[in-house]
């Protein structure tokens, strides 16, 4: 799916939901902040850490949670307002691709200045 294509799904969708035991990043969950869309993800991996105050965070054994979330994910109409798209977006654009490249130079850099 190319890119544009996948932010046109994204702006589709009531929602993403993620709810992996065992996530190594978040990549679904973050393409979805960063679309705007509202994030239901699991605790206990990753996605918590990614995601931070820009999703839901769910107990991954807990299907009553997920379900009361996802009946709110329906019924809430101020999941899209400007200022929690904001918020989802903001926090996507901590993951961006120029800002952890320049992050791993500076590592790589100051390695390289210690050797």
């Amino acid at each position: 799916v190319s890119e544009s294509r996948l932010l046109e799904l994204y702006g589709t969708c009531l929602g993403v939901v993620v709810p992996s035991k065992l996530e190594g990043f978040g990549y679904a969950a973050l393409e979805s902040l960063a679309a705007g869309c509202p994030t239901l993800v699991a605790s206990g991996s990753a996605l918590g850490e990614v995601t931070a105050d820009a999703a839901t965070l769910l107990e991954p054994d807990q299907p009553s949670a997920w379900s009361r979330a996802l009946q709110e994910l329906v019924s809430d109409t101020t999941q899209n307002s400007e200022d929690r798209v904001a918020i989802r977006r903001n926090r996507a654009c901590i993951f961006s691709s120029k800002r952890l490249a320049e992050e791993l130079l500076a590592v790589w850099r100051a390695a390289v200045d210690r050797s």
